[in-house]
């Protein structure tokens, strides 16, 4: 297969003459296959006859879309260009992440790296394991009672610590194992005579200059050896002889050896056919790294549970987000610091992390090979020309493409929507039935709260209240009859467990109160809220001694002190609690934490107001609200009374939270 992700696929193609200096090249695809979509980040053209090296930096997608085509034509890529510090620096940081990091590398890593994902997700999990008893040291407990305390995590010192701690661990861990198995795999060149192109310092064994010269960063060597030589793929970048080294100061001495120590080894050369190096495992290494793995994997564990099954509830949280704080140190700041770094020191070098375009062909044989020019093969050549995918798409095939690729895009989001319609309407429906189990409950309630059931007594309605009069009835007689109900179905007084039930009544404090329908029972105290306004000067009229009642906004709402008949009293009464002249502000840590509603006319009422609670007991109740009457707590200018209480249904342990809101509008 080729043309896969995250890979390179190299070509061995046989001309008449050499192709000499290029001036561009043109490449297209004929838009087949399950996904013809194709990226491609740059194009090496080796003339193995010349030695001519041409680069071309693609970086895009051929792909047929409204911004891309599957047809394209580049220029080469100058040199300046090619090794420019900053073109460096950004293949050296892709190149760290790609097959550096202890995370991105198992899924990213290139296929012809040495090392397998397989042997890269062994090196993950030691490290996991290996952090994970790291962290775990600074949290043993010290001759005390376990902790039960609440779990509250605080970053401090000792996470500090145990962070770095895990850091240098995965450093030491990663580069031990990663370094036995790149050491596991030998490999052995079996050709004779075979040219490989390489970086400049790369050593590949026994070599020996060839006569054929390269005008790039890459060298050509030729192996004469007639026995089978080992490879060594141990990089050799910056290679001085001791007469030139002792001429350089101490601090470039340092440089030039940090750089070739950082610098890698690059990776298999793509072989074009025939092979000429063959992989052999060496035992010893490939022993040494699987079982380093499985001795640190075994240990870790092994202390994990020891330790951590003596730690309790709280240390074992705070260990276990100090773990995971190392590990998201690692994948997200340590790990690309690191490799930024490295990634800064080779570009000032104007050197690369890996060379990924290394290759080896038998160049001898490769000579030897004669393409056929009887009429057979001509006419074969012809017919293979002739198909489709070697011209580039015209334009009424491109178009005719583009727009079935059109059709099957918006079927599949037609697709995508009914899906995810009849997904959305599924979960409605569960949501739906939810809410169906508790629809006779509410409408209970409902009716409960809202109708009259006493209407021989003046009874009104709670959707019927039109003015300030009927509200008053509706508390007194409507709310106090639906909330203290203290008569069992058989006539028989409701009183407190430890009390004897009897007709004749008891003391008061001794009677239990339920709702009317005595299925529920109130929780807390019910409580009233009023929202007031300022009157003003009716100047529009004429006469400046009329006052007009505007209403509700925050400019004229009402929120002053007052002592009882609404009278201004000095600031000195706002002490007093669950004072219905006192105002209160929205506070949310008060009892009644219910939800804020909107009113019928649309607008939404916080907590706070003028406020007062109603008595356990119904007498205390029937108090309450005949001294607001008396002393009208109600009047013109209330604009919002706002009824909050709590239900809890005992029979079907549901508890309900009621807001009744009464507003007078302004006429």
């Amino acid at each position: 297969k080729v043309l896969r992700r995250n890979s390179d696929d190299w070509f061995l193609l046989y001309c008449a003459e050499p192709l000499g200096l290029l001036d561009s090249i043109h490449i297209w695809h004929d838009n087949h296959g399950s996904s013809p979509e194709w990226y491609c980040d740059k194009i090496h053209v080796f003339d193995l006859k010349v030695g001519i090296e041409t680069i071309f930096i693609v970086a895009q997608w051929m792909a047929l879309n409204l911004k891309y085509y599957p047809e394209a034509m580049y220029n080469p890529t100058n040199e300046e260009e090619l090794l420019g510090k900053r073109q460096i620096l950004a293949d050296n940081c892709f190149l760290g992440l790609r097959e550096g990091h202890i995370f991105l590398a198992v899924l990213l890593r290139h296929p012809r790296n040495p090392i397998s994902r397989v042997q890269r997700l062994t090196v993950l999990w030691c490290c996991i394991f290996s952090v994970m008893l790291c962290t775990l040291l600074y949290y043993l407990p010290e001759d005390r009672l376990l902790n039960t305390d609440e779990f509250q995590y605080t970053f401090g010192t000792r996470e500090c610590y145990a962070i770095l701690l895990s850091a240098l661990v995965i450093i030491i861990v990663s580069n031990i194992l990663l370094a036995c198995f790149r050491r596991s795999n030998e490999y052995i060149h079996r050709r004779h005579d075979s040219l490989l192109y390489l970086r400049g310092g790369s050593r590949y064994g026994s070599r020996r200059p060839s006569t054929t010269s390269v005008t790039s960063q890459y060298s050509t060597y030729s192996y004469i050896q007639d026995s089978p030589s080992r490879l060594s793929m141990r990089s050799d970048v910056l290679r001085f002889t001791l007469d030139e080294s002792r001429k350089l100061p101490a601090y470039q001495k340092i440089y030039k050896l940090v750089v070739r120590k950082l610098r890698t080894q690059p990776l298999l050369p793509v072989q074009l056919s025939p092979p000429v190096i063959q992989t052999k495992l060496k035992w010893n290494w490939f022993a040494i790294a699987w079982g380093l793995s499985i001795i640190l994997f075994i240990i870790s564990c092994y202390f994990c549970i020891l330790y951590g099954s003596k730690l309790g509830m709280v240390d074992s949280k705070e260990w276990l987000s100090t773990f995971l704080a190392s590990l998201l140190g690692e994948a997200f700041i340590f790990g690309p610091i690191k490799i930024a770094l490295v990634a800064i020191v080779l570009a000032s070098a104007s050197q690369r992390l890996y060379d990924l375009d290394t290759h080896t062909v038998d160049y001898k044989k490769a000579r030897r090979v004669r393409i056929p020019k009887d009429e057979k093969y001509l006419t074969d050549l012809i017919t293979k020309r002739q198909q489709a995918m070697y011209t580039p798409l015209s334009y009424d095939i491109r178009l005719t493409m583009f727009m079935k690729k059109v059709s099957r895009h918006n079927w599949f989001n037609l697709l995508d929507f009914i899906t995810t319609a009849c997904f959305v309407l599924a979960i409605s429906l569960v949501i739906s039935r939810l809410w169906v189990s508790y629809y006779d409950i509410n409408s209970q309630v409902k009716k409960l709260l809202t109708l009259s059931h006493l209407p021989f007594l003046g009874a009104v309605d709670f959707y019927k209240i039109t003015s300030v009069n009927e509200m008053e009835n509706y508390l007194e007689y409507s709310l106090e009859s639906a909330l203290y109900n203290n008569r069992w179905y058989n006539d028989f007084e409701i009183v407190k467990e430890g009390t004897t039930n009897d007709t004749r009544g008891g003391h008061e404090m001794d009677r239990s109160y339920w709702t009317a329908d005595l299925s529920n029972k109130v929780l807390g105290l019910p409580q009233l809220r009023q929202f007031r306004v300022i009157p003003i000067d009716c100047t529009l009229i004429g006469d400046e001694h009329d006052k007009c009642i505007p209403g509700l906004t925050e400019k004229y709402r009402d929120t002053a002190t007052y002592e009882v008949g609404w009278k201004l009293a000095p600031w000195s009464e706002s002490e007093r609690k669950n004072s219905p002249w006192i105002y209160t502000e929205d506070d949310y840590n008060s009892q009644f934490l219910l939800f804020r509603l909107y009113g019928e006319s649309g607008k939404l009422y916080e907590r706070g107001g003028y406020s007062v609670t109603l008595g356990p007991a119904r007498s205390d109740a029937d108090a309450v609200i005949v001294e607001l009457r008396e002393h009208k707590w109600q009047d013109k200018l209330t604009r919002v009374v706002v009824v909050e209480l709590t239900l809890y249904n005992i029979n079907l342990d549901v508890i309900s939270q009621i807001t009744l809101i009464v507003e007078h509008i302004e006429t």
